[in-house]
C-alpha cells in the first residue's frame, strides 16, 4: 500500500470555537487600528505556523509520514539476494565463465 496525497494529515485550521477562543486571548498583541477580520486572518495564520512546527517535533508532518509508509513497505518486501561482483563490476558467475 502506498501513501497517497489524501492519506496525509490535512492542515487543521482551529474551529469556530477555538478561533473565537484564540482571538480572544490575542487581540491584545494586535495594533489596535487593525480591523477585527485582518487580526483574526493574522492570529489563525501565526497559530496554524506554529502547529505545523508542533507537527514536525512530533513526526506528524508530511514528509515524515511518508517516510515512515516508506519504511514500513521496504521492511515488508523480502530481501533481494546480491551476487557478489568482481573488481570490474562483472557478477563473479560471468567473469568465471568468460575465464574458463
Amino acid at each position: 500500500m502506498s501513501l497517497e496525497i489524501d492519506d496525509l494529515p490535512p492542515l487543521r485550521q482551529p474551529t469556530k470555537s477555538q478561533s473565537d477562543e484564540i482571538y480572544e486571548k490575542y487581540r491584545h498583541m494586535l495594533p489596535p487600528e487593525m480591523p477585527e477580520k485582518a487580526g483574526r486572518d493574522h492570529i489563525e495564520a501565526l497559530w496554524m505556523i506554529m502547529q505545523s512546527f508542533v507537527d514536525l517535533a512530533f513526526g506528524q508532518d508530511a514528509v515524515s509520514m511518508a517516510l515512515a509508509e516508506r519504511k514500513r513497505e521496504d521492511e515488508r518486501k523480502p530481501a533481494k539476494k546480491k551476487r557478489a561482483k568482481t573488481r570490474k563490476g562483472r557478477p563473479a558467475e560471468k567473469a568465471a565463465r568468460l575465464k574458463g
